[in-house]
């Protein structure tokens, strides 16, 4: 009976053991992932500045497969894809990020810089206005108010039925062509007054 106690009670401080060793082992598992994962980190960071846009956004993903919400990363990759002008993978990237964080005008203001980019100038328009405490982004909106009105005037000129739907409802005619103006700097009527020159479009920096 007393050796029956006495292997009860090694048995029970083996397993006390056991679970102490997986616990720890747990903790050096989760350091060392983290660690990797900042190492990699870095190691995207110095692409981007170094100009390697391709192997910062292979790296950057190597991360966000690991932790897709990691901030950090996505914010690399983000930039990445911006230098290498891939706006629809970029666009993917900022909604992820705009899910985390929707209060960020940032976010919001390079998601109208890539729709710009795309030509998809109505709703670059409305995510500018979004991200109007962001440098620039005012500005940018008024560029593409007056964009978009020389757009407008030119199928007016050449576009019999965008012409008759214009004359009937601008607002209408404009906005079935993904056309779109800030309310803020509308005027009335809906085009601005005088002749507006085409201006060459440059991607934003």
């Amino acid at each position: 009976m007393q050796n029956t106690r006495k292997w009860r009670a090694v048995s029970l401080s083996m397993e006390s053991t056991t679970r102490n060793t997986r616990r720890s082992k747990s903790g050096i598992d989760r350091s060392m992932k983290l660690r990797d994962l900042n190492l990699l980190l870095d190691r995207a960071e110095a692409a981007l500045r170094a100009g390697q846009f391709e192997d910062s956004v292979h790296i950057a993903r190597t991360v966000t497969s690991t932790d897709p919400t990691h901030v950090g990363a996505l914010e690399i990759l983000a930039s990445a894809l911006w230098q290498s002008s891939k706006y629809s993978e970029l666009l993917e990237t900022i909604r992820t990020l705009t899910r985390l964080n929707p209060y960020e005008p940032g976010y919001h203001a390079l998601t109208g810089a890539a729709l710009q980019c795309l030509g998809r100038y109505g709703e670059s328009v409305r995510a500018f206005s979004r991200g109007a405490e962001a440098p620039g982004s005012t500005n940018a909106v008024r560029v593409l108010h007056s964009w978009q009105a020389s757009l407008v005037r030119e199928l007016i000129e050449t576009d019999a039925v965008f012409k008759a739907h214009y004359a009937q409802d601008p607002c209408g005619a404009c906005s079935s062509r993904g056309f779109e103006f800030a309310p803020e700097i509308r005027t009335d009527p809906w085009l601005p007054n005088g002749p507006v020159k085409s201006r060459t479009f440059v991607r934003p920096s």
